[in-house]
């Protein structure tokens, strides 16, 4: 609909809210799963990985079951956006392995799950604060020195994803000017290019 040129208030916020509620559905489903990961293999076995994966996947059968009573969307519509933020969620393992690779440590199994697990956990259960700002840089750090790579090597880690995070922000933000701007325009350019009317035909003087 905003694709077509429709900027209403109405629908913008029905779609930012059926989006927010997609967002926090999956970040469950992601916690849940490697919070699971995490259990299996034992990984920092002190955190109650068990509980947040029992916990967190109840939430979010609870979440996708709203989402599809509620049906904002057609039902095909709403779980191809589900599975594909699902896939989003998931690549942020393949961050991590990155991250690793460009701090000079190898990627391993343990080391990428185990701070994914960390990370997950912590966006789900410190949802309320903006961008987990502080809190998901506090737990890379604490992975980190489970690991055995020390405190320093995970605020590196945390830095290079906030600084990754805020460039996509500037890039969005940039983007929503930029269509804002757009649309106000449409509607003058409408009015410019609207025909005149001929001026009415007199009859000559004679």
């Amino acid at each position: 609909t905003i694709l077509q040129g429709d900027w209403s208030s109405d629908v913008c916020s029905s779609d930012l809210l059926v989006y927010r509620l997609i967002h926090a559905q999956t970040g469950l489903v992601s916690t849940a799963a490697s919070a699971l990961v995490c259990a299996l293999f034992g990984f920092a076995p002190t955190w109650p990985w068990w509980e947040l994966t029992w916990v967190s996947g109840i939430l979010s059968l609870i979440g996708l079951l709203a989402l599809l009573r509620w049906r904002p969307f057609g039902v095909k519509v709403l779980l191809k956006s589900v599975g594909w933020k699902c896939v989003t969620r998931f690549l942020q393992a393949a961050e991590f392995a990155a991250l690793f690779v460009l701090l000079g440590v190898e990627p391993t199994f343990e080391r990428v799950f185990l701070i994914q697990g960390f990370v997950a956990a912590s966006a789900s259960i410190f949802a309320f604060i903006p961008g987990g700002i502080g809190v998901q840089e506090r737990i890379i750090v604490e992975g980190c020195v489970i690991l055995g790579l020390g405190g320093a090597f995970g605020f590196q880690m945390g830095f290079l994803r906030r600084c990754r995070q805020l460039l996509w922000a500037g890039f969005g933000v940039v983007a929503a000017m930029a269509l804002e701007a757009a649309s106000r325009r449409g509607p003058k350019l409408k009015e410019q290019s609207a025909p005149v009317d001929e001026p009415s035909v007199r009859p000559g003087s004679e």
